[in-house]
C-alpha cells in the first residue's frame, strides 16, 4: 500500500517540537526527487543541525525510509 505523505508539512510539525522561532520549510520537485529547504535563522541552525550533525542526519534518515517506501527519492538541506 502506497500511502502519500506531506513531506512539507509532517517537516514542519517535527521542527516545531525543537520550539525555534522563525523557521520555514519549502519543497522543490527535482525530476522525480523531493528537496525540502529548511530555513532558519542562525541562532536556530545549530539545534536542527545537532552536534557534530546527529539531529540532522536522524532527519535525512527517517524522511529517506519514508520517501523509499512510497518509491520516491528526497534530500533536505539547512539554510
Amino acid at each position: 500500500m502506497n500511502n502519500k505523505i506531506d513531506y512539507k508539512e509532517s517537516l514542519t510539525q517535527l521542527l516545531k517540537s525543537f520550539n525555534l522561532e522563525g523557521i520555514e520549510v519549502s519543497i522543490e520537485d527535482r525530476e522525480g526527487e523531493y528537496h525540502l529547504v529548511i530555513t532558519a535563522p542562525d541562532e536556530a541552525k545549530g539545534k536542527i543541525i545537532g552536534k557534530q550533525g546527529k539531529n540532522i542526519n536522524a532527519i535525512r534518515s527517517i524522511y529517506r525510509a519514508i520517501a523509499s517506501n512510497n518509491g520516491e527519492r528526497i534530500s533536505i538541506s539547512v539554510e
